[in-house]
């Protein structure tokens, strides 16, 4: 793969670009080139105004975007600008000056980042920097380019060099002092092949614009050397990037909400529901013809009243030029250069060819240009007044791309007027198909040939090819445009009615390009600046689509427009992610996800998904179509939904609950039950003849009937009646009738208070179980350091596995003294961190001590997305929607002491405490802040 630079620079106004090219590069061949598009896309513009200047490290810039001397320092003593940075280094973007050194530069890096997304496919970055000099040209100096990649190692170099007041490029001369300020030129280069390919962190591309000093008698400044005893300035003003990438294909898969179906529409609680989701493929696509609209607009020196006849080359670097018709007055016409990216947006380079000499006094117009061994060939209409405004056909060449023009004379002459040529070189000759003008009532054209083998040779006139005798195209068929086929060739030509019309774009068909078949209209004027109106196509083919550039006229002004006609083109397959959710996309709502789902282009395919509905109510089945490969071209016809509605079903749990009667220490609660239907969880309450309420218990996640519950201090008289309910659960809502079984309890229960001192460690229960558990003193370091009773406390609690779930990479890591050392991956901890211990004694103080260490004054704890297993690293109860606020929380997790390695969700009131562990689950990544 061969890489370009094309480096465009301008007059006047110092006009510099670089394009990095990892596209594929056709070299320049004969005529019109035909190679595959790019797309280009502007991804940054900015002009270097106030306010803007800060956001790109150009700070020191003052308001006025121009650097200017804040003192006059003595010539033989570098000085700096306003907008100086760091004049002793190569980073940042900054002006160094000084006379008596060998260079001068201004330097702009880190602009440009090309992104990683389309890594694929070979890219473009192109960046635009214009500089403006002020006055003074009167030394030699020159403007480097250089482009650099991320180890600033050099890759190109040219130089412009501007000697005594005269502009000259380095590798081709021109004479650019009468051009208009906006002439660019281009410059094809060629760079190493493994500079610029996209990374995973991207890559910077920085420019290096430098000025040579020759001199130091002159003051200077930027890209400007002034006049001894005044000042000149420069300043950048404008940058563009664009990214431009190869064509890809992409597809539009769709669904919408008729394509979702249900087995049962109106199912019951726990009956099975197959939801089936139908998704169409990528559409067949009908040719034909898409306008675009103007592309060229009036505007300009020279060209405020018409912008006409569009010649169109593909150049080499893959950009395009245009050479068209621009006029102020009435057949005062001029030729006009214009270079574009992508065909579509034009950027205008001023006129290239003027009016003046023999039968061309009036004007030039109608210009087609045609490159042959390297060389540019221009063949246009010269106007002259004899007997009126007549034409004749006139020829040109260059050899700078098409900027500078040599006249050769006059071609092709008729009294009446010829104009229009259209010339290809083929089978050892030169061939042309021209307008004939004969003048009438009404005046009419026709299209004739002429040949010749040589381009010296004068032109052999061959006669009318194709008359005006057809339904479209009299009085008048002109500007032919001519293709070879397989089986001969194609013309696309005017047909109109002049200064009324209609004129509208033909089309015929020729074995030898002499004899036409025509087959009718191919473009007709539809759009407002048209006016039915439309004529003077020029058209290139890049694979399968036709790519025309043609006039608009609305009986005031000219403009060109652009159309393209694309082939019918089958669907193309693609494969995609199908996901079916319930009510809200969130992964907590997934009901079932299809990957790589085959869908055929042009057809569609069904997908299934097997759901039990548990809760109540109306509910919203949401279908997604995501992932798609090749892409997908519009994502907002990739959802679908429809509703169903789920019935109650006879569901319903029941619960009693056994333990020691009468007046005992510690009692554990053994609650049993049943349901008709399993649920997803059972929420457990009891209520006592204390008439308080019912109490929360827990939330039996694993609902195999029975559930020990330790009961807490009971602040009030003690009861000697309890009740207990037991309330099937699917996801959050109840689906269950709660019912009512009596503990058959003969007298009071003696509870157990837990009376713990906030600075307290935390105290566990007997070894053999699980606990859920955190310090909240300052401390950290090695896990088996930390929790080392023996060190800290008496010794008397001993444990053998500990694990924290660590969010950010979802794993849990854990430390058991049972397996070797370089196992273990949790060895730091501290007190932001929630662990899983399991004891395996706790005699002496039934505590279990860690180290030492001071009390927090503030912690912070990063929260992702999900759950997050944390501590409480502050001896400060506080309610959990309080001491969680601003984090965005939606559900807290506690230790469930009654189910041992279980946990249990409490309620925003709930008290945390310290020394416990905490799940907490947040939507977002955040951070929590404790500082009480």
């Amino acid at each position: 793969m061969k890489k370009s630079l094309a480096v465009i620079v301008g007059t006047v106004m110092l006009l510099s670009t670089i394009v990095i090219s990892a596209a594929n590069v056709s070299v320049m061949g004969e005529g019109h080139q035909q190679d595959a598009p790019n797309a280009s896309t502007l991804i940054f513009e900015d002009d270097f105004d106030t306010g803007n200047l800060n956001k790109w490290g150009l700070s020191g810039w003052n308001p006025s975007g121009v650097c200017e001397v804040t003192t006059a320092q003595s010539h033989s003593s570098p000085y700096s600008l306003h907008c100086q940075s760091d004049p002793g280094t190569d980073t940042g973007p900054y002006v160094k000056k000084g006379f008596g050194q060998t260079y001068d530069h201004i330097k702009a890096e880190n602009w440009i980042y090309l992104p990683t997304k389309t890594q694929a496919y070979d890219q473009i970055a192109l960046l635009r920097l214009s500089a403006y000099y002020g006055y003074g040209n009167e030394n030699n100096y020159h403007l480097g380019i250089t482009l650099r990649d991320d180890d600033y190692k050099i890759d190109v170099r040219e130089d412009l060099f501007f000697p005594n007041g005269q502009y000259q490029h380095l590798m081709r001369a021109w004479d650019l002092v009468d051009l208009a300020p906006n002439t660019w030129h281009q410059l094809i280069l060629e760079i190493d092949n493994d500079v610029f390919t996209v990374q995973v962190n991207g890559v910077t591309v920085m420019t290096d614009i430098r000025n040579d000093i020759d001199s130091i008698n002159y003051m200077f400044m930027g890209d400007t050397k002034g006049i001894s005893g005044g000042w000149g300035d420069a300043y950048w003003d404008d940058v563009k990037v664009w990214v431009i990438t190869q064509p890809q294909q992409t597809v539009d898969l769709s669904i919408n909400d008729q394509d979702i179906a249900f087995s049962n529409p109106n199912p019951t609680q726990g009956d099975p529901v197959t939801i089936e989701a139908t998704v169409h493929g990528d559409l067949d696509v009908p040719g034909g013809w898409q306008k675009y609209g103007v592309v060229l607009n009036v505007g300009g020196p020279g060209e405020n009243l018409h912008v006409v006849n569009p010649s169109i080359l593909k150049m080499s670097n893959g950009s395009y030029a245009m050479w068209y018709s621009g006029t102020d007055i009435p057949y005062g016409y001029s030729i006009f250069r214009a270079w574009s990216l992508d065909g579509i947006t034009w950027h205008k380079q001023g006129a290239v060819l003027q009016k003046g000499g023999a039968y061309q006094e009036t004007g030039v117009y109608t210009p087609y240009v045609y490159v042959h061994n390297g060389i540019y060939h221009m063949w246009y209409g010269g106007l002259f007044q004899s007997g009126g405004n007549r034409a004749c056909i006139q020829y040109a060449t260059s050899t700078d791309d098409g900027f500078t023009w040599q006249k050769q004379g006059m071609e092709l002459y008729h009294e009446d007027g010829v104009s229009n040529p259209y010339v290809t070189y083929e089978g050892g000759q030169w061939r042309m198909w021209y307008t004939g003008i004969y003048w009438g009532n009404p005046n009419q054209c026709r299209i004739h040939h002429a040949h010749k083998v040589n381009l010296q040779d004068p032109w052999i006139k061959d006669g009318v090819v194709l008359n005006n005798n057809g339904p479209y195209d009299y009085p008048s068929a002109a500007a032919p445009k001519v293709f070879p086929t397989a089986t001969g060739y194609e013309m696309y030509y005017t047909g109109y009615t002049p200064y009324t019309g209609p004129a509208r774009i033909l089309h015929a068909t020729s074995p030898d390009g002499f004899n036409w078949i025509k087959d009718g209209i191919a473009l007709n004027g539809t759009m407002p600046e048209e006016n039915n109106y439309v004529a003077y196509a020029d058209l290139m083919t890049e694979g399968n689509t036709l790519k025309c550039w043609y006039s608009g006229y609305d009986f005031s002004n000219w403009r060109i427009f652009y159309a393209e006609k694309v082939p019918a083109n089958p669907g193309l397959d693609a494969t995609c992610t199908v996901s079916f959710y319930l009510d809200s996309i969130d992964p907590g709502n997934l009901i079932h996800q299809e990957f790589n789902v085959f869908v055929p282009g042009g057809g569609q395919t069904t997908v299934s998904a097997n759901w039990i509905p548990t809760i109540v109510g109306n509910h919203t089945i949401i279908v997604t179509v995501t992932d798609v490969n090749p892409p997908d071209s519009d994502m907002t016809n990739n959802y679908a939904c429809s509703q169903i509605f789920v019935q109650e079903a006879a569901n319903n749990a029941t619960a009693t609950a056994t333990g020691p009667q009468g007046a005992h220490h510690d009692p554990i609660i053994t609650l049993t039950y049943d349901w008709t239907d399993v649920p997803d969880a059972v929420d457990l309450f009891y209520s006592t003849n204390n008439g308080d309420g019912w109490h929360y218990i827990a939330t039996d996640y694993s609902v195999d009937g029975y559930f020990d519950w330790e009961p807490q201090a009971n602040p009030g008289p003690k009861p000697s009646k309890y009740w207990w309910i037991a309330n099937a659960r699917n996801g959050a809502d109840d689906v269950g009738i709660p019912a009512n079984g009596t503990a058959p309890e003969a007298g009071p229960f003696n509870w157990k208070t837990w009376d713990v001192c906030n600075n307290a460690p935390r105290t566990l229960l007997p070894g053999g179980q699980w606990f859920f558990v955190s310090f909240p003193l300052d401390i950290s370091g090695n896990v088996a350091e930390v929790f080392d009773d023996a060190e800290w406390g008496d010794g008397g609690t001993t444990w053998d596995y500990i694990q924290w779930f660590e969010t950010s990479t979802c794993k849990w890591r854990s430390y058991s003294i049972h397996r070797p050392p370089a196992l273990n991956d949790l060895m730091f901890v501290d007190n932001t961190m929630g662990f899983w211990i399991h004891l395996t004694s706790n005699d002496g103080d039934g505590a279990l001590t860690v180290g030492e260490g001071n009390m927090p004054v503030s912690t912070t704890i990063q929260l992702h997305t999900g759950w997050n297993l944390v501590g409480y690293p502050t001896t400060t109860p506080m309610d959990a929607e309080t001491a969680l606020w601003g984090t965005g929380f939606d559900m807290i997790m506690i230790f469930d002491p009654g189910a041992p390695y279980r946990v249990t969700e409490v309620p925003l009131t709930h008290i945390m405490y310290p020394d416990n562990a905490y799940w907490i689950h947040v939507p977002f990544d955040t951070v929590w802040t404790i500082d009480w």
